[in-house]
Parts: C-alpha cells; sequence; structure tokens
C-alpha cells in the first residue's frame, strides 16, 4: 500500500521542494511536514486542497489508500470537450523548475515551441526527441488523460508531459 506520508514525500520531491519550501506554501512548519511524511502525524483536512495544488494532484490521489494508475480513459459521455483540456509539460533541472500549461489545442496546432525551449542549456526538443507527440493528441482525443511521459536524464534532468 502507498501510504499518504509517502505520496507527500514523492510528490514534494517531484515539484522539486524542500520539507520547507512545502511548508512555507502552506503556512505550516517544516517538522509538521516532517512528521506527516514519516506517519506520526497527518495534514489537517481544511489544508488538503492547498497541498494538492501545490503538489499537482488530486485530494482523491492523496486519501486513497492505493496507487492510481498515472492514465486513465474517460468514457465519451465523461469526457471534457477538447477546448477545456490543458497539456501540462514540467521540467526539473538542477534545481530550476519550469511549468507549462497550455490549451491543448493549442498544442495540437503544432505551435513548435517546445523545439526552441531550453532549460539550463538543454533543448526541450532534444530532450523528447522521439516522443510521438501525435500519438499523445490521437490518444487524448479518445479519452486518455494523465501522464503520457516521463523521461529522466542521465545528467538528473527530469520532464513529465500530461493532459488533464
Amino acid at each position: 500500500m502507498y501510504k499518504l506520508g509517502e505520496k507527500i514525500s514523492d510528490l514534494r520531491k517531484k515539484e522539486g521542494l524542500t520539507q520547507a519550501g512545502l511548508a512555507e506554501k502552506l503556512g505550516v512548519s517544516a517538522q509538521a511536514v516532517s512528521k506527516w511524511e514519516i506517519g506520526s502525524s497527518y495534514p489537517d483536512i481544511s489544508v488538503m486542497p492547498k497541498l494538492a495544488k501545490i503538489l499537482s494532484t488530486t485530494t482523491d490521489y492523496l486519501l486513497i489508500d492505493e496507487a492510481q494508475p498515472e492514465t486513465v480513459y474517460q468514457k465519451e459521455d465523461h469526457r471534457k470537450p477538447l477546448e477545456e483540456l490543458v497539456m501540462k509539460i514540467r521540467i526539473l533541472d538542477d534545481g530550476d523548475k519550469v511549468k507549462v500549461n497550455l490549451p491543448f489545442v493549442f498544442m495540437k496546432m503544432g505551435s513548435g515551441f517546445m523545439e526552441n525551449m531550453n532549460v539550463n542549456g538543454n533543448n526541450l526538443g532534444d530532450m523528447l526527441k522521439g516522443v510521438d507527440m501525435d500519438l499523445i493528441f490521437e490518444m487524448a482525443e479518445k479519452g486518455m488523460l494523465g501522464k503520457f511521459v516521463e523521461i529522466e536524464g542521465k545528467d538528473g534532468e527530469h520532464v513529465s508531459i500530461s493532459v488533464e
């Protein structure tokens, strides 16, 4: 089973936050975050929505005591219109964190911005070489949502692409 403290710790690290950094954003002490992560106490229920937002997740994911799939299929009658979908690109490299949220339809138009984006001298287009963006677009249009790509480079850079 995947416990709340482990989820908080893993997600905090993926967001490039220290315990003190997360605590500051939440208005609690670093010791409180440490206690949550080791399981000796739990966040107040009133903190959970803000905690989920900071950690780029949902309260359901934090509170349900089982691993959730990173990608899920939405039945046609439960899908958002394509105009409401957002493509999220997350990059963590040498402590620098870049978050890009763009309308899915804008990304589908082939803006080409990724090929020209650089993070710490690394070209995003090079980092995503071999990623079939057309396949991601097609899958999202057919109802798949969630994390499609997660890349950890040899130099410690981390890139993920999700559609929500």
